[in-house]
C-alpha cells in the first residue's frame, strides 16, 4: 500500500490521522514540522505527503516550496490539510507552490479517505501545477502578506474575545449588585461561611 508521510505539529492530530490510514492498510510516517519532514522524506520519499500549514521551525508553505524545489520530490504529491489558513487567498498561495489538494479540517474520515486515495490514483498523470519558485522576492512578499493578513485577522480575534470578557465582567457586576442589594434590604440574616469557618459575607441585617 501507498506510504503517506505526515506533517501536524500536534502531536493529537498526527496520530489520528495515522490511526485512520493504517486502519485502512496505508504506510505512514509523521514529521512536527517541514524541517523533519523534509530530512525524513529525502532518506525514504513517502507517495504522498499530508500537511498542516501552521507550524514552528518550517511551516507548510516553506516546506511545499522546498518539496517542490527537489528533483526527486517533485512528482510526489502534497495534500494541504488545515484549519488556520482557509481564506481564498489562501488556497490560492497553496495550490501555486504546488500543492495537488487543499482541505478545511476536519474532514469525515469516509471524505478524507476517498479524496486522498483519489490524489494518489491521479498522482503519475497529474503534474504539480507550482508556479515558478525561483523568485526569491516574490514568494517572500506573498508569504509575509499571508502572514500579515493572518495576524490582522488573529488580533481583530483576540479584540472581540477581549470585549466579550469586559461585557461579561460587568453583567457579573451588576448581577452582584443586584444581588447584594436584596440581601442587603431583607429582614433574614445571612452569613456565608467558608469551610475553614471563617465568616466571609454578612448582610447588614445580621446581629453584629
Amino acid at each position: 500500500m501507498p506510504r503517506i508521510l505526515i506533517v501536524d505539529d500536534v502531536a493529537q492530530n498526527r496520530y489520528l490521522l495515522e490511526l485512520l490510514f493504517k486502519s485502512h492498510g496505508y504506510d505512514t510516517d509523521s514529521a512536527e514540522n517541514g524541517a523533519v519532514a523534509l530530512e525524513k522524506a529525502r532518506l525514504h520519499p513517502p507517495d504522498l505527503l499530508i500537511t498542516d500549514l501552521l507550524m514552528p521551525v518550517l511551516d507548510g508553505f516553506d516546506l511545499c516550496r522546498q518539496w517542490q524545489q527537489d528533483a526527486r520530490l517533485r512528482p510526489i504529491p502534497i495534500v494541504i490539510y488545515t484549519s488556520t489558513y482557509t481564506d481564498d487567498k489562501d488556497i490560492e498561495f497553496g495550490l501555486s507552490l504546488g500543492a495537488r489538494l487543499y482541505l478545511k479540517k476536519p474532514q469525515q474520515p469516509e471524505a478524507l479517505l476517498r479524496q486522498i486515495q483519489d490524489v494518489l490514483d491521479r498522482a503519475p498523470a497529474t503534474p504539480p501545477k507550482a508556479t515558478d519558485l525561483t523568485d526569491e522576492t516574490i514568494y517572500l512578499r506573498q508569504h509575509q502578506a499571508l502572514l500579515a493578513r493572518k495576524l490582522e485577522q488573529k488580533v481583530a480575534e483576540l479584540d472581540a474575545a477581549n470585549a466579550a470578557l469586559r461585557r461579561e465582567k460587568e453583567d457579573l457586576r451588576q448581577s452582584e449588585a443586584r444581588l447584594r442589594a436584596i440581601t442587603d434590604n431583607t429582614t433574614v440574616y445571612l452569613c456565608e461561611i467558608s469551610p475553614a469557618g471563617i465568616i466571609e459575607y454578612v448582610n447588614r441585617p445580621y446581629p453584629g
